[in-house]
């Protein structure tokens, strides 16, 4: 094993990228165990979620996990939607008594986020979670030895001090 982190990364063998990405048919479904059951104690809750645009980020992951224990409403939003709708129409196919809405805008932008807020409200009455799980890696594909002193600032900007 080498020492130098761009070879490591280099020598790692790369999945093929499917060529239908950003469809239903290349989104990869969570995992379940068997003993996972179904509850009802998300019945009837309004949820929020920022950061829900990545196939396989905690957000997705925990809209299915509320879809599936019962919430009511979902609000995927993201600053890309690049997968929004392809995940609003995957959850809606597994979980038809789930509302699912999608919203584009940049989470650190307080009016877009006081408007999804004052949509649910208008339209359900409540809001019962806020999931803020918006934020960036940065660095791309490369690895955090070659993020520059510049790019590692404006991830800390972005993740932690907005």
């Amino acid at each position: 094993m080498t020492l130098d982190p761009k070879r490591r990364v280099e020598e790692q063998p790369q999945a093929p990228r499917p060529s239908n990405v950003g469809s239903v048919k290349s989104m990869p479904s969570p995992q379940r165990h068997p003993e996972d059951g179904r509850t009802d104690r998300l019945s009837q809750k309004i949820i929020i979620l920022t950061g829900a645009n990545s196939p396989l980020g905690i957000g997705l992951a925990s809209a299915h996990q509320y879809a599936y224990h019962g919430a009511h409403a979902l609000y995927l939003c993201d600053l890309e939607s690049t997968h929004l709708a392809t995940h609003a129409h995957t959850l809606t196919a597994q979980y038809p008594n789930v509302e699912v809405h999608i919203r584009q805008f940049d989470a650190a932008d307080e009016a877009a986020v006081r408007e999804v807020v004052q949509h649910a409200l208008e339209r359900y009455g409540r809001l019962d979670v806020f999931l803020a799980n918006a934020g960036t890696v940065g660095g791309g594909s490369r690895v955090f030895a070659e993020v520059g002193a510049e790019e590692f600032m404006r991830t800390l900007r972005i993740n932690v001090l907005r």
